[in-house]
Formats: C-alpha cells, sequence, structure tokens
C-alpha cells in the first residue's frame, strides 16, 4: 500500500469517527429541526459557511461575492502565509485572515474543516479521492459540490462558475461574468477566424514545478486553452494529463515566436542554450501579468483573471490586429464589474 493510499485511508476514517461523535454543525442542525417538527436535515438554500478544498476555484469567491462565507481554504497554496494579508485580499477579502486552515492540497484536514461547521463544502473533481470524502459529506447531511474549477478548459471553468452559482444563489453575478468573458472571446475570435493555423505565431508556454521546466500537463491546460483561443499554435500537447518535464531540446525543435513565461522562478534564463533560442533575441518572451503576486489568482492567465489575459495574449499575437484595445481600461472594466472599484496593477501587462 503506497503512501497516500494509507493516508486517504485514515483521512476517511477521521470522517468517519468525527461524523459519528456528532461534531458535524449540519448534523446538529438537523437536530434542531427536528425538535420543531421537521426530521430531515436543514441544508440552507444560500449557505453561510463554505469550506473550500482547493484553491484553483478560490477566485469563484470572488466573482460570486462569497469571500465571507469561507471559514475554511488551504491557506499557503492560496498564497496567504501568515495572518497578515498584503494589498489584493486585505483589500477585498480582510475575512481571509481568520479563516482556518485546512493544510494540504488533495488531503485536507478533515478535523478543521468539520470544526468550522460548514453547510457547504465545495471540493475538485480532479482529485482521486474527492468521490469518497464527498460522499461521506452528503450522508451525514453536509451539502458538497465539485468542481472543475481551476482545471480543463475555458467552458469547464464557466460551467463551474455557473454551478456554484446554482447552489450559492449567486447566479446574477455568475451571468454578469460569463458575458463579458464571453465578449471578450467573441471580440478574439472575430479579429483571427481568418488565419490559417499555418500562419498563426507558435508559442511556447513554460511553468515550473520547483527547479523543473514543465512544457505540457496540469499546470498549462488552462493556459493552453486560452493560447489557443487567442489565436496562438502550439506544440503537440500529448494525452498525458500529468505535468511532463521540458527541455532546450524541445524548445529549440519548436522554435517557438513567442514564449509565455508563467513560471514562479527564473531557473530557465540563467541556462547556458536560453540566450540562443529565437524568441530570447528577438526580445520576445513575456511573463504574465498578475495584479497580486501574493494572491496568484489574480494572474492573468489564469481562470479568474483570463478575461482580460487573452486580450493581452492577443496583443502579443497580433499587435496590428488588437491596437485599439486598451488594457488599462478593460482591466478596469473588470475590476469594477467584480469588486465595484479599480485595483492598482502590479504585473507587466500594460507596458510591454
Amino acid at each position: 500500500m503506497t503512501r497516500q493510499s494509507r493516508a486517504i485511508i485514515i483521512t476517511l476514517a477521521s470522517i468517519i469517527a468525527l461524523l459519528t461523535a456528532g461534531m458535524v454543525y449540519a448534523a446538529e442542525t438537523a437536530v434542531a429541526s427536528e425538535a420543531m417538527g421537521d426530521s430531515e436535515t436543514v441544508i440552507a438554500s444560500s449557505p453561510n459557511r463554505i469550506a473550500l478544498l482547493y484553491p484553483q476555484a478560490i477566485g469563484l469567491f470572488f466573482i460570486l461575492d462569497l469571500t465571507d462565507k469561507v471559514v475554511c481554504l488551504p491557506k499557503r497554496p492560496a498564497g496567504i502565509t501568515d495572518d497578515k494579508l498584503e494589498a489584493f485580499y486585505s483589500t477585498f477579502a480582510p475575512y481571509f485572515s481568520d479563516v482556518a486552515d485546512t493544510g494540504q492540497v488533495g488531503m485536507p484536514n478533515i478535523e478543521t474543516i468539520l470544526r468550522t461547521g460548514p453547510d457547504l463544502v465545495v471540493a475538485s473533481l480532479d482529485f482521486s479521492h474527492s468521490g469518497e470524502l464527498t460522499r461521506s459529506l452528503e450522508q451525514h447531511g453536509i451539502k458538497t459540490v465539485t468542481l472543475h474549477a481551476g482545471f480543463g478548459t475555458v467552458d469547464e471553468w464557466l460551467e463551474s462558475v455557473a454551478k456554484l452559482a446554482e447552489v450559492t444563489g449567486s447566479k446574477e453575478r455568475a451571468e454578469k461574468y460569463t458575458a463579458f468573458f464571453k465578449e471578450k472571446l467573441t471580440l478574439v475570435s472575430s479579429r483571427t477566424a481568418d488565419i490559417p493555423v499555418e500562419k498563426r505565431p507558435k508559442v511556447a508556454m513554460i511553468n515550473t514545478s520547483g527547479n523543473q521546466m514543465i512544457l505540457r500537463g496540469s499546470r498549462t491546460t488552462y493556459g493552453f486553452n486560452l493560447i489557443r483561443l487567442a489565436g496562438g499554435r502550439l506544440m503537440d500537447s500529448g494525452d498525458d494529463p500529468a505535468d511532463s518535464a521540458g527541455c532546450a531540446e524541445l524548445l529549440f525543435a519548436f522554435d517557438p515566436d513567442l514564449i509565455i513565461d508563467d513560471s514562479k522562478n527564473d531557473i530557465f534564463y540563467k541556462a547556458s542554450w536560453w540566450g540562443s533560442l529565437r524568441a530570447v533575441k528577438e526580445g520576445r518572451v513575456y511573463k504574465t501579468p498578475a495584479d497580486d503576486r501574493q494572491a496568484w489568482l489574480t494572474n492573468w492567465f489564469l481562470s479568474t483573471y483570463s478575461p482580460v489575459g487573452i486580450l493581452w495574449l492577443a496583443k502579443k499575437f497580433y499587435p496590428e490586429r488588437f491596437a485599439d484595445i486598451d488594457l488599462r481600461a478593460e482591466h478596469e472594466k473588470f475590476c469594477r464589474m467584480l469588486y465595484g472599484r479599480t485595483f492598482a496593477h502590479a504585473g507587466t501587462g500594460f507596458d510591454n
């Protein structure tokens, strides 16, 4: 038995033990309800206490204005490393300084989750143990919703927005965000649809895992979809969704016209071969913009901010066709739609 399998078994055992011991908020609600003549567990139609189990979905809570309902989340993976929030989080989610930490992504601290008494748990469809976890919670009266959010394609992201909106009573905000996103997708498509595949710029997207370059896999799936929608041409992404190590040979063989750097460090810039790439020589390496590097969800290449991210990409790929697009103005419209105010941009989307 692998370490991960043992951990999952222990996790599920913890769930059963804690639920049996009556430490679940929803179970207490059911008891109170029964005393009033209602024998069924009460699940609030609009949840007031939400447990978020994976950071890729955190942007949904800003889109749907649910940040004040979060009672626990994986803080470190979300970029919250202490109780002092900076910039983005302190401005738009000050409540996050007080939420409980669920710990490791993929193996959350069940005791912590149950102690916070959620009436809704948001989990990922993309983690192997999520099915058992959510079934156990549902059987004991805790409503769960599983999403693709943060993984997969743009369509799957918008489906996740709609799905969470449905169970939280936030449909109006979801529809507003989706309409804004689709407007940008239509704009980009209308200006690039006539370009044959062989005439589109070759784009390499680079990510990292530790000190290893990643050129395809789970870290690039959403980005690859966004690049294609923006009119770029990619190297073969392969059939394996797992992260695949990149190397100089792959990059030189593909000979990209542009390189999108979505990494968290600059290890490859120090490589002896880096300066020999044509895109590097021509100055066509672009770091993805972010409004706050601490809050990685504000990265323009990730799901939440991708409505402005696709415009940024399109301008990089086809500067003449998108010369009239004012990224600063588009960014301000996006922020006003989401937050009701602008937010100082700390990335590079406006000036290169």
